[in-house]
């Protein structure tokens, strides 16, 4: 499978973790539950966006690191990601009609801005992974707390990591050596889930 293909497919299956964490809002459950869901689907998004990014290394620089290709623990790969290739991380954008100022082509009908204030790094995904680990154990009553401290204390943190997550997924670029791919969760004119392969031209 061609890497664009394989990145579509991580972006919908990313989609429809968001859409089923939203379902929840309307399905009978306690809170704990609910959240522990929440919690599963999300570390799900986080390793999809670790091999997202393997994905983009494939698409760009034609190879994919033997020591990641099978690895499925996104804390291992984004370490090594970290380390050996840190510009290829998904980076937040947003896109609006070109400005005189944006000095874009005549033919230009939109631009894409980098979104500084959403942008996450390998060690704040690391983080979260952490976090979201401690809700995926059944709860020791001879060390831990009962499940509603638990959840007093650690739900208002999960909600904020999911949408921190969302806002950088919404729209995003990711590439290396010229070679990258623009990605909508949900494209305004389709509402699916899009990508697009892009690649710098040469001056």
């Amino acid at each position: 499978m061609a890497p664009e293909q394989i990145y579509i497919s991580l972006l919908v299956g990313i989609r429809r973790r968001f859409d089923a964490i939203e379902a929840l809002d309307s399905i009978q459950a306690d809170s704990f539950s609910k959240a522990e869901f929440t919690a599963f689907q999300s570390r799900k998004i986080i390793e999809a966006i670790a091999f997202s990014c393997l994905v983009a290394l494939h698409n760009g620089l034609k190879i994919i690191p033997n020591d990641s290709k099978g690895q499925w623990n996104a804390e291992v790969i984004l370490k090594r990601l970290k380390k050996r290739h840190p510009e290829t991380f998904p980076g937040p954008n947003k896109f609006r009609r070109p400005l005189p100022e944006d000095n874009a082509p005549e033919d230009a009908k939109i631009v894409f801005l980098g979104v500084p204030e959403r942008r996450l790094t390998h060690d704040s995904l690391i983080e979260m992974y952490q976090r979201m680990h401690s809700w995926l154990h059944e709860i020791n009553p001879y060390t831990s707390k009962n499940k509603d401290t638990f959840l007093q204390d650690h739900a208002s943190q999960l909600k904020q990591d999911v949408q921190k997550l969302h806002e950088m997924l919404e729209c995003h670029f990711i590439s290396i050596s010229g070679e990258g791919f623009m990605a909508f969760l949900s494209h305004p004119a389709t509402g699916a889930p899009q990508v697009m392969s892009l690649s710098k031209v040469q001056a």
